[in-house]
């Protein structure tokens, strides 16, 4: 599958806002205490990389459901996760695990069990099934969880969820054809787009461009989808940032300029951070990490054309999942959160460049003045916001961050279960 960014509307995948200027330190709902932030940013950023590798990115998900679990009709969900053993040159540790969570489900019949697969794509020649186990019933829940023995990238080959219900002292190899053995049924969206005139991109494709596997991520050698790397990205910029704070306390003047310089590789990307940089600065981080930038650049932003940078990559993914065929309410009011999310991102991570920007040119002497270490922290500051969000001090709401994208984003995925019907 191969993408064409030329079918991506830029003024309908991005809307053209002007980046907030930057708050004084004391707006964020962190900044009481220099040293107590300090400490609450170190624990709170360990407590989210415990959120992404653990359970507790189950529970997100559980107690984050959409409003359809309150429908009659809808016997629970299921979702993809990662086991965290993943990296970005391999697709294996992505989607795969899938966790199943029913409610009111019937007892199975006397000397019957449930048993739950992962199903190909309807436009596949050939059926296939992956046997996910038998579902034990306890007052009316089932509550699973498939691990892949392969870690194999599961959302990349399968899109539906059957549950059938055969014999217990015989584990079957298949689902049974006879369809009144047939339970439980879900599945993505794979109708093609008729406006898509170029990719005819369905629902499903979208959501495997986000999440799974990425034709121009792949061109780079980066394994993965458009998510799962802006996630990683967005991390490193905060730990550079955070860092070179750090780095200000020990004087170590060099090495700030060096955390800066990888900073600024990440936002404007490898093909463009020349123009940021003082002349005759080097890339330092690894090329391929590097080669689709967090921002568009200066120009790219005011071009007709779609920048190939993540915020309008995924941004544009966002915007043809809003009007894909099969979308359900619920999906639909998620991708517009999603995009309003993306917007705050922007915000922050352009005070994130503006800061660089001004610390990368100064002199070591005065790089090491108090004046620069309160630059310093503010970029850390809105590294920070985007990654884990923040509490707006105007509404005292939440702002998402890419942590909380990131989840919405495998939500965006869930299957919703029903009971199968032949009709």
């Amino acid at each position: 599958m191969s993408i064409n960014n030329s079918n991506l509307d830029a003024s309908k995948a991005w809307p053209q806002v002007s980046s907030p200027a930057t708050p004084p330190l004391h707006s964020s709902p962190l900044s009481i205490k220099k040293p107590r932030r300090k400490r609450f940013i170190g624990i709170s950023v360990l407590l989210i990389l415990l959120l992404l590798a653990s359970g507790l990115g189950i529970f997100y998900f559980l107690t984050h459901k959409t409003s359809t679990t309150k429908a009659s009709f809808i016997a629970g969900h299921a979702f993809f996760i990662s086991s965290g053993q993943e990296n970005a040159f391999s697709t294996r540790g992505i989607n795969d695990e899938l966790v199943i969570d029913l409610h009111n489900i019937p007892p199975p019949a006397q000397g019957k069990s449930y048993y739950a697969w992962l199903l190909n794509d309807t436009s596949q020649n050939n059926f296939k099934a992956i046997l996910l186990g038998a579902l034990v019933v306890h007052s009316g829940q089932v509550q699973f969880t498939y691990h892949d023995p392969e870690q194999s990238n599961l959302l990349q080959i399968n899109s539906r969820f059957l549950i059938t219900e055969e014999e217990a002292n015989i584990t079957p190899a298949k689902p049974s054809p006879d369809h009144s053995t047939w339970r439980y049924t879900a599945g993505l969206a794979q109708t093609p787009d008729p406006t898509d005139t170029i990719n005819h991109y369905s629902l499903l494709d979208h959501l495997r461009l986000l999440l799974s596997e990425d034709p121009l991520l792949n061109e780079m050698g980066v394994a993965g989808g458009l998510n799962l790397s802006f996630l990683r990205n967005t991390g490193s910029v905060l730990q550079w940032a955070g860092s070179a704070r750090d780095y200000w306390n020990t004087r170590g003047a060099d090495a700030i300029h060096g955390q800066l310089i990888r900073i600024l590789d990440y936002l404007d990307g490898v093909s463009s951070v020349e123009a940021d940089v003082p002349p005759g600065t080097h890339v330092i981080v690894d090329k391929h990490l590097a080669s689709i930038a967090l921002l568009g650049t200066p120009s790219s932003e005011n071009s007709d054309q779609l920048s190939s940078d993540y915020l309008h990559l995924i941004g544009g993914n966002i915007s043809a999942i809003t009007s894909a065929p099969g979308i359900t309410k619920e999906q639909h009011a998620l991708a517009v959160e999603i995009n309003t999310d993306l917007i705050n991102m922007r915000g922050w991570l352009e005070n994130v460049r503006v800061d660089a920007k001004t610390l990368i040119i100064m002199p070591n002497a005065q790089l090491l003045q108090p004046s620069s270490l309160s630059i310093l922290d503010d970029m850390q500051t809105q590294a920070f916001d985007a990654y884990a969000g923040r509490l707006d001090p105007s509404t005292n709401e939440i702002q998402e961050g890419v942590v909380q994208i990131n989840f919405a984003l495998q939500r965006l995925a869930t299957f919703d279960i029903m009971p199968f019907s032949t009709q």
